[in-house]
């Protein structure tokens, strides 16, 4: 058994988010948004919870990033089953009529699939057949990163990179150092490029503005908010409300989401919540992947990357999976009881 467990992380959680609920417009709907965000965590929390005691951490990170890989690498055949080609070099703003998939959503998986690999390749050396084909599809995920326009994708894997770099402990400090100004340089230079799709979207960026879509607009609107209205800040208001919040204070028209999950928590539910939230689903669990497995696993920081510029609160978001199947897996590769068994074996 577990010394200690994590359990009460979600109910605690629902609970601090019930105030936003109560004095939302719309406290049934909200109630409903809140059932389903919390069984589903509450799902999450048990899986993790009983499979830490019976698997070593190893173990299972190896079932996670083979899961992942599988689910991800879908969207990216969808894709090459409909255009076989290859001869793409924008798709930005596009979707796919079969799974309603837009440009973004195949660069993030791309990106992700493309870290999972190569965790895999390093970590869990496989058959040269395999491996060989791991490799092959390396450079196909790359593409469709490209092509997808998603500049937050290639955030996503540029600062993996670096982050595997700065610590890895058998690079010296000087090609660490050129290492890092190198893929600085080339991040600049892709993405100011008006050739490619991550610089080619511009016009689709400047078109959201004249729309109010853009993104940072509604977060600007979301802070401006909350500074006029002090119990806005402090009980939220109310889970999937945002939109209609943004547009009832600041009479506006949007039709999105904020897009991003870290303001969503705090707008919909408060600051105690989002300070819990933050604390127990944010900070517990990267302290202890940087503390100890940030030198071994790169693909871990691309959900909390991906959730800045998306909405990955709950079921059916795009990313939410893997974002909190990591979350409760760091929580208990954390527990006392646990966490020296597991570094030992890692390691």
């Amino acid at each position: 058994m577990l010394r200690s467990t994590f359990f009460y992380v979600v109910p605690v959680f629902g609970l601090l988010f019930i105030p936003s609920v109560i004095l939302s417009e719309h406290p049934t709907v909200a109630l409903f948004r809140l059932f389903t965000i919390l069984i589903y965590l509450f799902y999450l929390e048990y899986f993790f919870r009983t499979t830490s005691t019976s698997q070593s951490a190893r173990d299972r990170h190896f079932i996670l990033i083979e899961i992942f890989r599988f689910v991800y690498f879908v969207p990216i055949a969808i894709y090459l089953i409909n255009t076989p080609t290859l001869g793409e070099t924008n798709i930005y703003g596009e979707q796919s009529d079969d799974l309603g998939l837009t440009s973004n959503n195949f660069g993030w998986a791309a990106s992700f699939y493309f870290l999972l690999t190569i965790d895999r390749i390093k970590n869990f050396p496989n058959s040269k057949f395999l491996a060989l084909i791991d490799v092959l599809t390396l450079p196909i995920a790359l593409y469709l990163v490209i092509i997808s326009g998603s500049r937050s994708s290639t955030l996503a894997i540029a600062l993996s990179g670096m982050l595997l770099i700065l610590l890895r402990r058998n690079i010296s400090l000087t090609l660490k150092t050129g290492l890092l100004i190198g893929m600085t340089f080339i991040y600049l230079l892709v993405s100011s490029s008006q050739n490619l799709a991550l610089n080619r979207h511009q016009g689709h960026s400047k078109q959201g503005v004249v729309n109010k879509e853009s993104r940072l607009l509604i977060w600007n609107d979301i802070f401006s908010i909350v500074s006029e209205n002090p119990q806005l800040l402090l009980f939220g208001v109310g889970p999937d409300n945002s939109t209609e919040a943004v547009n009832k204070y600041k009479h506006r028209f949007y039709k999105v989401h904020p897009h991003n999950t870290y303001i969503i928590v705090l707008f919909e539910s408060g600051i105690i919540c989002f300070a819990w939230f933050v604390l127990f689903f944010i900070a517990k669990p990267l302290i202890f992947y940087f503390k100890n497995d940030a030198s071994h696993f790169s693909y871990i920081l691309h959900p909390f990357v991906i959730s800045f510029f998306d909405h990955n609160l709950g079921p059916g978001q795009f990313l939410a999976f893997p974002l909190f199947s990591l979350i409760f897996f760091y929580l208990y590769r954390s527990s006392p009881s646990l966490a020296v068994r597991d570094i030992a074996v890692l390691k």
